[in-house]
């Protein structure tokens, strides 16, 4: 386990809640799916999922969330 202490001013504080592609949970989901984590914890040959699908449509939801 890490422990990471980001100090942030208000520009970037915003920038990390709100900006597309670097958003905290944009970020999240794309290191996920990117990495090979959800591979590994759900294969496809097994769950029959659309990995791909499911980031894009993930990262919209966030996107929408911030929005809204």
């Amino acid at each position: 386990m890490r422990v990471e202490f980001i100090i942030h001013t208000n520009q970037t504080w915003l920038n990390y809640m709100y900006q597309d592609d670097v958003a905290h949970n944009e970020y999240e989901v794309k290191r996920l799916f990117d990495s090979g984590v959800i591979e590994l914890l759900f294969p496809m040959v097994i769950f029959h999922l659309d990995h791909q699908k499911t980031r894009n449509e993930m990262i919209q939801f966030f996107r929408k969330q911030m929005r809204s």
